[in-house]
């Protein structure tokens, strides 16, 4: 399968010879769009990403070149992120190379106060943004390792399980993968899927008991090619004997409507592209008491609607859960847990594995511990008088 048919690329200056470069790949299945921003800052990318019917997703790359360390170019920079931070934007994730060796990023404080550095970090102040990354991503020889790669976010509970991971080939840089947690809309386009209920699996068996294997494989010559050669060649038998099906997306409404409130719905758009198409203003006061009375009966729909689900909390609980989450803009995980329970100033961990580890022992420890040997009888005690029916009035 090849990978780069499922993402759409974003770039920058890769064909030419100015800066670095920047390159982006966002999944196919989101709705993603390049976001032009005024400040003259030549490395630097923004893709805007639909998250729902009104709130997007920003995310930036950028990379700020050592050599060029004048006033006018860091001044670019910071007018560049205010400008970022003041887009329409639900959630913004800003990454690159920010090539800041000074910063202390635990006390969020430089060597000097008038430092391009400092001004950096209250230019984040400023914004109300945060800098998640901890550790030293770049090291050479007998450097001191530094933080230059950033991760700059305004919900710091956002980014989560963050590995520092071997730089790729001879770069001195480390890879920095994490996740961001926020919830996204997808392109409700068709899909294929196969349906194997419904394979001929009889023929499948007989051609790939016919194939001559060895003729096959014995004309590669590593075994990655002769593994490559099976693989395709399941697959083509595969696709030959499984037949695929396309699923549409379900057009059902989260809330329930009922006929009345649809058939208003479409007079509404009907009345807003005739509207825009002649600029009629009676057709505006048509479209304004429509509208006005749209919103009046999905109201009431959805205070109905909640009010089913609320009398039906003790009965079914996951549909009320269900219906908040849906409402939620992000999903919180569990944060940072320190290593040693006992010593709040121990060092944190944000592996899963170690998280897990640490919430076990601490379930643990206060379970009852049960002794091993057998079960001691009570005595047994004398029946003065026996109930031989009881009454609950």
């Amino acid at each position: 399968m090849d990978w780069t048919k499922e993402y759409r690329m974003f770039h920058v200056n890769i064909e030419s010879s100015i800066g670095r470069g920047l390159l982006l790949y966002v999944q196919d299945s989101l709705y993603a769009e390049e976001a032009k921003l005024s400040a003259s800052f030549e490395e630097q990318l923004f893709v805007k990403i639909k998250i729902n019917s009104t709130d997007y997703f920003l995310v930036g790359l950028i990379y700020r070149s050592p050599s060029d360390n004048t006033e006018e170019k860091n001044e670019c920079l910071r007018n560049l992120i205010t400008e970022a931070s003041k887009m329409k934007c639900k959630h913004y994730l800003i990454m690159g190379d920010f090539n800041y060796p000074n910063i202390d990023w635990d006390l969020l404080c430089t060597k000097s106060e008038n430092s391009a550095e400092q001004k950096f970090i209250d230019c984040l102040q400023d914004n109300f943004m945060f800098q998640t990354v901890t550790k030293p991503t770049r090291w050479r020889g007998t450097n001191i390792p530094t933080i230059l790669d950033l991760v700059i976010t305004k919900d710091e509970n956002a980014v989560e399980d963050m590995e520092y991971q071997s730089p790729l080939g001879k770069s001195d840089h480390c890879v920095i993968c994490f996740k961001y947690v926020c919830r996204a809309i997808l392109k409700s386009g068709p899909k294929k899927r196969k349906t194997y209920r419904k394979a001929n699996f009889a023929g499948m068996k007989k051609e790939i008991s016919e194939t001559d294997w060895e003729s096959i494989l014995e004309s590669q010559s590593t075994v990655n090619e002769m593994w490559r050669q099976f693989r395709q060649k399941i697959e083509d038998i595969e696709d030959k004997y499984v037949p695929v099906v396309t699923i549409r997306p379900s057009r059902k409404t989260k809330m329930p409507l009922d006929k009345e409130t649809v058939t208003l719905i479409k007079e509404k758009n009907a009345l807003c592209r005739k509207y825009v198409a002649t600029k009629d203003p009676n057709i505006r006061k048509k479209y304004n008491r429509t509208r006005n009375k749209v919103a009046k009966f999905v109201r009431k729909a959805r205070k109905s609607f909640e009010k089913s689900i609320a009398q039906e909390a003790k009965t079914n609980p996951k549909k009320i859960w269900q219906y908040i989450n849906s409402k939620s803009k992000t999903r919180q995980g569990i944060g940072e847990l320190c290593v040693d329970p006992k010593n709040p100033k121990s060092n944190k961990t944000e592996v899963d594995e170690e998280k897990a580890n640490i919430l076990a022992v601490f379930f643990s420890s206060v379970f009852t511990q049960e002794p091993e040997e057998a079960i001691p009888e009570l005595d047994k005690r004398p029946i003065k008088k026996e109930w031989t029916e009881l009454r609950i009035l």
